[in-house]
């Protein structure tokens, strides 16, 4: 007989990570730009004008912006995996909006909600991957998170514009709203995260960013770069 040599045992180095948070900041940002090539449609449809235009446009990022300090918030004390579920299912019906939205309120109402889960994605749903993570891995894997992010960010356009032109501009939100329900259920199964730690207040977390020239600046270069994003993703649709 062969003999057989000692089983090698490999110690858990590092917890389960809920790799369906990858899937929901990818799909956040896909969403987040697929209306692009659908907005002269809507403004058509719905005889929107240019600063109704750029108002569905720019409330997704200005809802971000009013829900990401509360939702960090609870997502510290009702925990980052409660509120990444309710985030998801908010997307879903968000979406869905979007497809079946007969008015300017309406769509706006829709993109608000898009943008409040977008909030708890980039939030409380990288809080849960950052929880699940060892510290020494916690770059390697928030950076892939903001690899899909980026990814879903180009397919975003691609996708609107290609179901769009086939079918209508309706299509392309009814069929990734049903995609979202299904990421909802892969987000009820992932695993859960170990103990979160404490939360920082609000006072803290300014007080340490305002030390750190490297964090304000790369604050100001965000708010830049979003600012041209958003001018360009409205103008330049319209202008097509």
């Amino acid at each position: 007989r062969a003999i057989a040599g000692p089983r090698l045992s490999y110690p858990r180095t590092m917890p389960r990570q809920p790799r369906a948070v990858y899937w929901v900041v990818f799909l956040d940002a896909l969403l987040m730009f697929a209306i692009v090539p659908l907005l002269p449609g809507y403004v058509h449809e719905l005889h929107l004008s240019k600063t109704q235009a750029g108002l569905v446009v720019g409330i997704y990022s200005g809802a971000v912006l009013v829900g990401s300090l509360p939702v960090g918030y609870l997502a510290a004390h009702v925990g980052a995996r409660r509120l990444t579920i309710f985030g998801v299912a908010l997307l879903a019906v968000a979406t869905f909006g979007c497809g079946f939205a007969d008015s300017f309120w309406l769509l706006l109402a829709a993109r608000v909600g898009q943008g409040l889960s977008s909030a708890v994605s980039w939030t409380a749903g990288m809080a849960w991957l950052s929880e699940a993570s060892e510290p020494r891995n916690r770059g390697r894997v928030l950076g892939t998170a903001m690899s899909f992010a980026t990814v879903g960010s180009l397919l975003g356009p691609v996708a609107g514009g290609l179901l769009g032109g086939a079918y209508s501009i309706r299509t392309p939100f009814v069929l990734l709203g049903i995609i979202t329900l299904g990421l909802m259920v892969l987000v009820l199964r992932a695993p859960a995260a170990a103990a979160a730690p404490a939360p920082v207040g609000v006072g803290t977390l300014v007080r340490a960013v305002s030390r750190s020239h490297a964090v304000v600046a790369a604050l100001v270069m965000m708010v830049l770069v979003a600012t041209v994003s958003g001018t360009l993703d409205t103008l330049v649709p319209l202008r097509l």
